[in-house]
């Protein structure tokens, strides 16, 4: 059975997966008064790359039963090192697809990462937190209302476990989670924006991204193998988040200086232009008062 306190919790904090993107969205928007569509491309950059594209090589290496699916499917580690690196992989390739080819237009705007990041990450808050929980809660009905062997035909062993040993602390943890995670595309976006500003560190950038991303995921592999409890793999992915936070925000930083130089320069050029325009007319205009004189 689980307790009407759990019950609540997932329920409610499914509903605000969806909501909170959504705030933190129109919160981000008042802000800047910049456009949302690096936030739609960003949502169906995420759905096209995380969801559907990715479900190729899940299909390859993982759904089709032969050896190697057997070796993956058995090791939550390697299962965790494979999801990390696919997704990773197929992910950074979409953002930087997204950035180079269909955000041209908004490259000029260092905003532009974050509404991206917040498009990108926030559909996938919605599916892991929201749908997520909100999975967790239709089960955990179907449990306390036909017991657990009626139940058992519906779901596999993996999920009946993860229903029946629900808790408020577990819970509250698998929240810090997917936040961290919505946090952590933010600051990946960051990079790779910048990646496609900038070709000298371009490269580095992209796999610093890529690295990253995949090693959001290995603590999560981790806690699942029993290795570390679910609070250590909390903390290690928070630091792993450190790390990309404080990149993305140096590099953030910089590219907002750099903005404004570059609109400065833009406005004392053209000052100059418009001095030179004066200085000839004034030129012209004593020309022809000193020819004037001469007749």
């Amino acid at each position: 059975m689980v307790s009407t306190a759990v019950m609540n919790y997932l329920l409610e904090v499914g509903v605000l997966g969806f909501v909170f993107p959504l705030a933190v969205l129109m919160a981000w928007r008042l802000r800047t008064r910049k456009n949302l569509m690096p936030a739609l491309v960003g949502a169906v950059t995420f759905f096209a790359f995380a969801k559907l594209f990715e479900s190729v090589p899940f299909m390859l290496f993982v759904g089709i039963d032969h050896p190697v699916s057997k070796v993956i499917r058995s090791n939550a580690v390697l299962y965790a090192l494979y999801q990390g690196i696919f997704t990773a992989l197929l992910e950074e390739i979409g953002r930087y697809l997204a950035f180079s080819s269909f955000l041209t237009k908004h490259k000029e705007s260092r905003q532009t990462a974050v509404t991206y990041g917040i498009g990108h990450g926030g559909l996938e808050c919605m599916f892991v937190i929201g749908w997520g929980n909100l999975q967790y809660y239709m089960g955990a009905v179907l449990l306390n209302s036909r017991g657990k062997e009626e139940i058992s035909s519906y779901l596999d062993k993996e999920q009946l476990k993860g229903i029946t040993l629900q808790n408020i602390p577990e819970c509250v943890m698998n929240t810090v989670s997917g936040l961290l995670l919505f946090a952590l595309q933010i600051a990946i976006s960051v990079l790779v924006f910048q990646a496609v500003r900038n070709a000298v560190i371009r490269r580095r950038l992209i796999v610093y991204a890529m690295l990253f991303h995949a090693m959001f995921y290995l603590p999560q592999g981790l806690y699942q193998a029993e290795a570390v409890p679910q609070f250590v793999m909390v903390l290690l992915q928070i630091l792993v988040f450190m790390v990309v936070f404080i990149l993305a925000f140096n590099i953030y930083r910089k590219m907002g200086e750099n903005e404004k130089r570059k609109a400065k320069q833009q406005k004392t050029g053209t000052v100059s232009q418009e001095g030179k325009g004066w200085a000839l007319a004034n030129k012209k205009l004593s020309n022809i008062e000193e020819e004037n004189k001469g007749l």
